[in-house]
């Protein structure tokens, strides 16, 4: 029986882009509440909860959007709960809780009796938020209360760090929209911070942005992309080295921990990088030990995306049975809101554009080097005909050089025998007396070098085969 395989969302090549993803996961909240609040900050930072999630912020990581929009638009249809499926390269990669929580670090098991329900008033900042039913925002935060945190209490300050690292990057919330009461209960007490389950409540709502930005995908030029948005990206990072390699660089070799705390760059690729490292990869195959390359994944028909699947829409509020239902449905209505178009930043490039040229001319050169079996016989034949043709050159030179061989062996004998004639004459006779060999040192000297001659042209005629 055939496998049955899952289907991707749109065919190989066919994906639609985007000119951006209004990414809601706010980083650069992080580097601001360590301008206003520094103490406190390095407070928050030390416990372990959080540390590796702010050091995003710290190793100043930028987001790709296009990278994700791209994965997005590769997803595999599956009915898989707690888990995503992406395929690249043709090759199947799974975003499940367990991958998130290798990326984040993040808690991924409920404690059965934890309480988010009560808190004690302490009349600060917070429990007067609590007390009224009063309502804040990230951007209020953002423009307001971080002119004013220098009145509030040390408590305060840091209840306010822990509130924007959790709405603003673990869950990645809207910052025009009310958080949910729900969080400022729990940062009134650090202790439930701790023991909430932060990995399996933010990888749900991250499940459901993924789901919300795949209904917008081709109907609009841009979208809000809610949730963790950098866990995603740095699982890419991590599954597909060479993605790392171009979007980023490992802060350490040696690293250990969760990976989100590992990176830094500026993230810079485009959908013709993305689709170039794709067919490279695609050539060679080397993200599965099985064989994908030749795999024809079937593709949703249009008319099955109309309809709702069974994944994790109805457990997006499994989290929060213990909160106030108003809390969670207040701030989950983001997908109206509008982002004004802002002008592009500048990024510092840390050798962000060498790298990439560097990784697409590896995968490049290696994609052309991979033959398939009618190259290979050619080469093969080419081989064999081109060693065949340097015998018989070489069988031919072997005989000259025989020739040529015997013949110096024969001209050496015989100036081997005028040398010994040579030599024998120069020692014929009795020794001279002191007298002679005074008068006559030239004809002597003369034959020497007569001799010395004729043996170095000699020895020069046979070396030089």
């Amino acid at each position: 029986m055939e496998l049955e395989l899952p289907k991707r969302l749109y065919a190989e090549g066919s994906e639609p882009r985007v000119k951006k993803i209004n990414n809601s996961c706010r980083i650069e909240l992080i580097r601001d509440l360590k301008k206003a609040m520094c103490a406190e900050y390095d407070d928050v930072k030390r416990d372990l909860v959080f540390t590796h999630i702010m050091a995003i912020a710290e190793n100043d990581l930028k987001f790709s959007g296009k990278l994700v929009d791209s994965f997005i638009c590769r997803q595999l249809i599956t009915s898989k709960l707690h888990e995503k499926w992406f395929v690249f390269a043709r090759t199947p990669l799974r975003f499940s809780l367990q991958e998130y929580h290798v990326v984040t670090g993040l808690k991924i098991t409920r404690e059965t009796n934890s309480d988010v329900v009560k808190w004690k008033n302490d009349g600060g900042f917070c429990s007067n938020l609590l007390h009224t039913g009063g309502k804040i925002t990230l951007q209020s935060i953002r423009k307001v209360h971080l002119q004013e945190v220098h009145t509030w209490t040390r408590l305060d300050r840091m209840r306010l760090i822990y509130l924007c690292v959790i709405v603003g990057v673990v869950m990645g919330r809207d910052e025009k929209v009310s958080i949910p009461h729900m969080y400022i209960k729990l940062v009134m007490d650090f202790d439930k911070v701790r023991k909430f389950h932060w990995g399996l409540h933010s990888y749900d709502f991250l499940l459901i942005s993924i789901e919300k930005a795949r209904k917008m995908l081709g109907k609009k030029e841009s979208y809000i992309f809610e949730g963790f948005s950098y866990a995603l990206q740095i699982w890419i990072m991590e599954a597909i080295p060479d993605f790392g390699e171009i979007l980023g660089r490992r802060v350490s070799e040696s690293f250990k921990g969760p990976r989100c705390g590992n990176w830094k760059g500026v993230a810079k690729v485009s959908y013709e990088d993305i689709i170039e490292l794709e067919d490279s990869l695609t050539k060679k195959d080397n993200l599965n030990n099985y064989d994908w390359s030749s795999t024809d994944w079937p593709v949703l028909d249009p008319e099955e995306t109309k309809m709702e699947e069974p994944d994790c829409h109805d457990r997006g509020s499994e989290a929060d049975k213990s909160v106030d239902h108003m809390d969670v449905v207040a701030d989950e209505e983001t997908s109206s809101v509008k982002v004004a178009e802002k002008g592009k930043r500048k990024f510092l490039d840390e050798g962000a554009e060498t790298r990439k040229k560097k990784v697409m001319c590896k995968q490049s050169a290696e994609k052309y080097l991979t033959f398939g079996p009618k190259t290979k016989s050619f080469i093969e034949g080419l081989i064999r005909t081109s060693v065949t043709s340097l015998g018989d050159v070489l069988s031919m030179q072997m005989v000259n050089m025989e020739r040529v061989f015997t013949e110096r062996m024969g001209k050496m004998e015989i100036e081997v025998s005028q040398l010994r004639d040579a030599i024998s004459l120069t020692g014929e006779g009795s020794y001279p007396s002191k007298k002679e060999a005074e008068e006559a040192p030239l004809n002597s000297k003369d034959k020497s070098i007569s001799i010395s001659q004729t043996l170095f042209r000699l020895l020069s005629r046979q070396f030089s085969l």
